[in-house]
């Protein structure tokens, strides 16, 4: 049985605590790539292995899978472990954000157990893809089954406008001193170049 998934956009005031959340995760991936650049000796051929390194120190990445359509694309990202109510999505223009946050609660031992290690603890991850094209993100649908997140991303429909053209006389109405712009600068130099 598959659970639906609330969609959050930049646009939506009732997110914004959430995008403000994303923007500080990136300022720390930011940061801490930095040092790892800084530790490297600040040479330019790796910024993108410093990236992801950074992405990893301070969370956990899960495994994903984008597939595109002509009219679409498909993201799945690895979340076992994580319920609908434990994960967020977010669309902004080309970024699609997946977020996950869980407490595990540890049993207590029982009569004369004792625990030697529990990796059943705060678990966190985060994931951010940036798209090839713009999305409809009011048309992103997504859904959690079986341990996987699958997000349909419908591509942004392309806003074509008809411009009507007109004759020369029209593009000198719309703009006559940008037309005069270069004979004005060439006689400003000349005049600089006189008066020196």
């Amino acid at each position: 049985m598959s659970q639906r998934i609330e969609i959050a956009t930049r646009t939506d005031p009732k997110h914004g605590p959430l995008f403000e959340f994303f923007d500080g995760a990136l300022s720390r991936i930011r940061d801490r790539a930095h040092q790892l650049f800084e530790h490297r000796g600040g040479e330019h051929d790796q910024d993108w292995g410093d990236w992801f390194q950074a992405q990893h120190d301070l969370f956990h990445v899960p495994a994903g899978e984008l597939v595109e359509t002509e009219t679409d694309y498909t993201m799945k990202v690895a979340v076992p472990g994580f319920s609908a109510t434990q994960l967020n999505v977010a669309v902004d223009t080309n970024m699609l954000t997946v977020h996950g946050e869980a407490e595990t609660n540890t049993r207590e031992p029982e009569g004369d157990e004792r625990e030697l290690y529990s990796e059943f603890d705060h678990r966190e991850l985060f994931r951010q893809v940036e798209l090839p094209t713009a999305v409809a993100p009011d048309d992103v649908r997504a859904y959690l089954q079986d341990g996987l997140l699958v997000v349909h991303l419908p591509k942004a429909k392309a806003v074509t406008a008809e411009v009507p053209v007109e004759g020369d006389k029209a593009a000198q109405d719309i703009v006559p001193e940008a037309r005069d712009e270069p004979e004005k600068k060439k006689a400003t130099a000349k005049a600089a170049a006189a008066a020196n």
